[in-house]
């Protein structure tokens, strides 16, 4: 199965790493990014492990140790990556 990143995902993390660095350092923003994308490829393998998403057709993976959800879709052959949320926005 494939993953592909939503321009909206993307958009979703930039900000938040940017606020990282601000708020802490470099190199918490880069583990933060590191942790997050690591954890996305083992949806090629397993894409039904997020649990039902808050919004219809949607799963949520839950990043361990860190307060963010990966929001996506499994579309045929394909795992979208759809948002990257931190667990206390209030969302949908």
């Amino acid at each position: 199965m494939r993953v592909e990143w939503s321009e909206a995902a993307l958009a979703d993390l930039e900000p938040t790493l940017r606020l990282l660095e601000q708020d802490r350092n470099r190199e918490t923003a880069n583990r933060v990014s590191r942790v997050i994308y690591d954890a996305v490829p083992s949806l090629r393998r397993t894409p039904y492990r997020g649990r039902y998403g808050r919004i219809e057709n949607t799963r949520e993976l839950i990043i361990p140790r860190l307060p963010y959800l990966v929001v996506y879709q499994v579309l045929n052959n394909r795992v979208v990556i759809l948002n990257i949320v931190h667990g206390a926005r209030k969302w949908p």
